[in-house]
């Protein structure tokens, strides 16, 4: 850090040419080549030619010695207005490291506190001002950033390969969609956990206990789902467009625990977010 603050021209020129770079190979098939052909260069002893590190970066599909079809390579380069989007410079933007940090650096905290006791906080590990002034130098357009904008698969149809599925105990004020005080914290993590699975369609369901009209339990279960998803909305329009996040309505159709006690209409009470693919 001391040398990066010391040496600041040097640093922004590198995130410059890096990101120029990126550029040329998104935009330019003779730069890709390029690059295959410094790849086949700085890796000679594999004794793999341009052909070889083109074709794996586009990515393949080939089978297996066991004859099974897997998809190998593939690769993505980043210009400035992809590299704005990933730290949340963009507008209507959420920081992606910043959320992957956190998510994945709190896990290995968790299953391996010999090795690591702590993370630091994402402000001690990040520096976005040599990005930001590069940002300011380089003019970006308007349309640049319309063509980085993350695109995601449409939740028009429901998601039919759950990759996660997880009951969340959002806090509302009793009989109404609006969030308790003790919501945030919880809000924030999912925010989180949603923006590192970038990739996927969010499906909301509204979920409540079995106390009252059994109609006025389905409205206020998808009032409560879309309040959520108008939060998540709210806090970073370019990662949660409408129509990634499809909302549920099921009342107190599908307990998880029994009515008959407090801590169990609790546990109904729930907003439960599924992340997966459409097919």
């Amino acid at each position: 850090d001391r040398w990066m603050r010391a040496n600041r021209p040097i640093v922004e020129g590198l995130i410059q040419a890096a990101l120029a770079g990126g550029d040329a190979v998104k935009s330019n098939s003779s730069a890709l080549d390029r690059g295959g052909d410094i790849s086949a260069a700085v890796y000679a002893d594999q004794g793999h030619g341009r052909d070889y590190w083109v074709r794996y970066y586009k990515g393949a599909t080939q089978n297996d010695r066991t004859g099974v079809s897997v998809e190998l390579g593939g690769s993505y380069a980043n210009n400035l207005a992809d590299a704005l989007y990933t730290f949340g410079l963009a507008p209507g933007s959420a920081n992606l490291f910043g959320a992957t940090y956190k998510v994945f650096g709190d896990l290995v905290a968790s299953q391996y506190p010999k090795l690591m006791p702590r993370v630091l906080p994402l402000e001690n590990i990040e520096d976005l001002s040599y990005l930001q002034d590069v940002m300011k130098r380089s003019n970006v357009q308007t349309s640049d950033l319309a063509s980085a904008k993350p695109v995601y698969p449409s939740a028009a149809r429901p998601v039919t390969r759950v990759t996660s599925r997880k009951a969340w105990n959002i806090h509302f004020d009793t009989g109404h969609a609006t969030f308790s005080a003790g919501a945030q914290h919880d809000l924030d993590r999912l925010r989180r956990d949603l923006l590192v699975a970038s990739g996927a369609v969010v499906e909301i369901h509204g979920h409540t206990d079995n106390q009252g009209n059994a109609d006025a339990n389905r409205r206020l279960s998808e009032s409560r789902a879309f309040a959520v998803k108008a939060w998540l909305q709210r806090a970073a329009p370019a990662n949660f467009p409408s129509d990634r996040i499809r909302v549920f309505s099921h009342g107190s159709d599908n307990p998880v625990a029994p009515n008959s006690t407090e801590a169990g209409r609790a546990q109904n009470r729930r907003v439960e977010v599924v992340i997966g693919t459409t097919g």
